[in-house]
């Protein structure tokens, strides 16, 4: 399939690139001869001492095409560290008689230079390719999972079948990245993702789907969907059960149905930057007052019968250009104290030059691989005296090592362990970091103790510098209360969007020094955390995708972290995929002897794609920011602030070393509880800012009266909220002026249906400061 005139048109140019790196060149691929010699530098570095690394042609998997090597990929599987693993493939055909099932803290990674196959046989057994999670109903409580760089193909298989190739039940820090599902074009039960049951993940990117009954089948509290492409398939999209969800860059292209959003128990979707060609129906919604929908720069040719169908009827066709939006729900217009109900209306809507590619879709990048760098440009760090065991200080050998990587255009390899960091990590230009199975870079000691004197643990560049600085597959924590600690200061912008990256990277803040440190904390007075996880200042310009940001949040692990992202940015900021969830129960918690403290950390954390939770005072704070584009954001109150309505009140910790932006909760009365709980979203003075799909979730409490406002938005010009739920919060908009804040959007007068037993308050858009 050949990128058209048409494709890059009309999804621009960036999002054309990620197809172009997930999509064959020439036609469907249906290939299941993938032969050729890799030269990627994942597979070949040297390797000593302790590994996760497990490459399945080691092991017993022939990827022939012609021999079953079930048994060999899933013992593979199966004596592979449950705490932490990376599967490989290297480039072949893997044919498979019945299910794989991966386990828990586990990458699948194929080689991206010719990405290998895992083909279904033609006498396959069972009704899922590869399970990615591990409970079989709900999966609240599984995190970090990644399946990158592979091909599933079952067009060998009865298109009658009914045959999952993913089952992906899985919350924060979860990933499927650059894979191409190919299924019998006409298939009636083959489906390329599904989730069952409740789930809270954020973020999946840069996908293809070749025939089947269903692309993705969706049964999730929110999601953003980067950069898709449907190709045959009859419906792409089935959302079973949502609350919030962004499309971004999808194209369909011979398909029935782009998104069925009909089913009870779904609420609001964004379609953002997309395209259809021989297509019925692009999104299909319910006729209900509660199912919300945002299109916007949503191209379409002749060929398409219906943009919109509303309860089956024909509500919009032709296309939504860049500078339109078309709204069904909610609205609260410049001036309005009071939701008007839309069911159809064009909006003006305007976007900044800076985050937009030349066709006004939003910028979107691919994430890196780093498969053009040889082995001889990659330095692993433990080959230079980084231990990366936790316990020795790697501060000053780690510094080595980056700085002189960069001078010489170096990749710097972090394998599988944590780094102890005592003191500030300086990142140059010309920086690209890569982890494995989420390497821990950890704060300790006293350097981070002083809140007043407050200190980053990662420094990205210094104020003007303008290059390549980029992290992957990291986790940022810490060993010990570090009140004076920001994990992640960011001084740097690029060149172009992305040159300064994170993907894959998570803040899991709950202290992992010793296996008995979060029972140790009688109050979160007592475990001030960190001050700030991550901070953009004005000089910055940075790419988000997939982040986790969390503190325990729980009442029995009472840590409390101040901030989550403080955004100062005006060089133009993209976060997508930030979202939140809540802690495993203790049985779920997993505590190996070898490298405890790291993976303790992961198994107790609640919050990754970009989610930022149970931080104090704030989770995103943008504040004096031009130009921040936020794809989906998931959060939840600290769960210490409502489950007891906590004697520690915001600013707490910080209320004499608070940053300039950061909320001083001076318009909360001086023991009001419900009104000091932390703000999921805090945006003052700013300008260009784009918010999609902000689920805000307060599970502890049984009703409103613990939190009176989600968000608390200011003083900014052409803001635009578009879709905000929320959960048991009192005001989902209060509006600050001077020192007062006003309630202005109400849970009440937004109420929607139920959604597990739970009722969401939906608001499709917020347009109060969009002048």
């Amino acid at each position: 399939m050949k990128l058209s005139f048409l494709l890059l048109s009309q999804i621009g140019y960036s999002a054309a690139l990620s197809y172009a790196s997930v999509f064959p060149s020439e036609g469907i691929n249906r290939s299941t001869e993938n032969t050729a010699a890799s030269t990627f530098w994942f597979e070949s570095i040297k390797r000593s001492g302790t590994t996760v690394y497990r490459n399945v042609k080691d092991l017993g998997a022939k990827g022939d095409g012609v021999t079953d090597d079930t048994a060999a990929i899933q013992n593979v599987i199966r004596m592979s560290p449950a705490a932490g693993s990376v599967i490989y493939f290297p480039t072949g055909t893997y044919l498979v008689s019945s299910g794989l099932k991966a386990n828990s803290y586990s990458v699948f990674f194929g080689d991206p230079t010719n990405r290998p196959v895992i083909k279904a046989s033609a006498s396959f057994s069972g009704s899922v390719l590869l399970t990615g999670s591990v409970r079989t109903s709900s999966g609240l409580a599984d995190f970090f999972r990644t399946v990158k760089n592979l091909v599933f193909d079952t067009t060998a298989v009865s298109p009658t079948k009914r045959l999952s190739l993913i089952v992906w039940s899985l919350s924060q820090g979860s990933q499927i990245q650059n894979v191409l599902f190919n299924m019998p074009v006409g298939s009636g039960g083959h489906i390329g993702i599904q989730s069952i049951g409740t789930n809270s993940p954020t973020f999946l990117n840069d996908l293809q789907f070749n025939g089947g009954a269903i692309g993705l089948s969706l049964s999730d509290t929110q999601y953003q969907l980067k950069s898709m492409y449907f190709n045959g398939t009859t419906t792409a999209i089935k959302v079973e059960q949502m609350l919030l969800c962004t499309g971004q860059g999808l194209r369909f292209e011979r398909v029935t149905t782009g998104v069925d959003s009909t089913a009870t128990g779904t609420a609001h979707f964004n379609l953002i930057d997309s395209s259809a060609t021989n297509t019925e129906t692009v999104f299909a919604g319910a006729a209900a007052a509660v199912n919300t929908v945002v299109l916007q720069n949503v191209q379409v040719d002749s060929t398409v019968q219906a943009t919109v169908k509303i309860g089956g009827t024909v509500s919009l066709t032709g296309s939504v250009p860049a500078d339109q939006t078309w709204l069904k729900g909610n609205k609260y217009a410049m001036g309005a104290t009071s939701p008007e109900v839309v069911s159809g209306e064009r909006i003006p809507t305007t976007r900044l030059a800076s985050l937009v590619n030349s066709s006004g879709a939003f910028v979107t990048v691919v994430p890196p691989t780093y498969q053009d760098f040889t082995t001889a440009q990659v330095v692993n760090v433990k080959e230079h005296s980084v231990a990366g065991d936790g316990t020795r200080d790697d501060t000053a050998a780690i510094q080595a090592v980056i700085t002189s990587a960069a001078a010489n255009n170096q990749l710097v390899f972090f394998p599988y362990g944590t780094y102890l960091i005592t003191d500030t990590i300086k990142v140059p230009k010309g920086s690209r970091l890569v982890g494995e199975a989420w390497s821990q870079l950890m704060a300790s000691g006293s350097k981070f103790a002083d809140v007043k004197n407050p200190r980053p643990m990662i420094q990205i560049g210094v104020p003007g510098d303008v290059g390549v600085a980029q992290m992957s597959d990291f986790i940022l924590g810490i060993k010990s209360a570090s009140p004076g600690l920001v994990l992640l200061e960011i001084n740097m912008a690029g060149t172009e969007p992305g040159d300064v990256g994170f993907f894959n990277v998570h803040f899991p803040l709950n202290m992992g020094g010793t296996i008995t440190k979060p029972r140790t904390c009688s109050s979160a007075a007592n475990c001030p955390s960190n001050h700030i996880s991550v901070h953009m200042t004005p000089s910055s310009s940075v790419y988000w995708e997939n982040t986790w940001v969390s503190d325990a949040g729980g009442t029995q692990y009472s840590t409390s972290n101040g901030g989550g992202f403080f955004v100062e940015s005006q060089g133009g900021t993209w976060i997508n995929g930030v979202g939140s969830g809540q802690s495993p129960p203790p049985e779920e918690r997993r505590y190996p002897v070898r490298e405890s403290s790291y993976w303790r950390v992961q198994a107790m954390i609640q919050a990754a794609n970009n989610n930022v939770e149970h931080s104090a005072m704030y989770q995103v704070n943008i504040h004096n920011a031009k130009g921040v584009f936020l794809g989906v954001h998931q959060s939840e109150s600290a769960y210490w602030q409502v489950q007891t309505q906590a004697s520690v009140l915001n600013p707490g910790s910080w209320s004499s070393a608070l940053f300039a932006g950061e909320p001083n909760f001076g318009w909360c009365g001086t023991s009001d509880s419900a009104c000091r709980v932390g703000l999921y979203q805090y945006v003052t003075g700013s300008s260009d800012i784009h918010l999609y799909s902000g689920g805000f979730w307060n599970f502890p409490c049984a009703s409103d009266a613990c939190q009176t406002y989600a968000t608390v938005l200011g003083n900014n010009t052409k803001l635009f909220v578009w879709g905000q739920g929320v959960i048991n919060s009192k005001n989902m908009v209060g509006e600050l002026s001077g020192s007062t804040v006003s309630p202005i959007v109400t849970r009440q007068a937004n109420i929607g249906s139920n959604f597990n037993g739970l009722v969401p308050s939906i608001v499709a858009a917020y347009l109060r400061q969009s002048s």
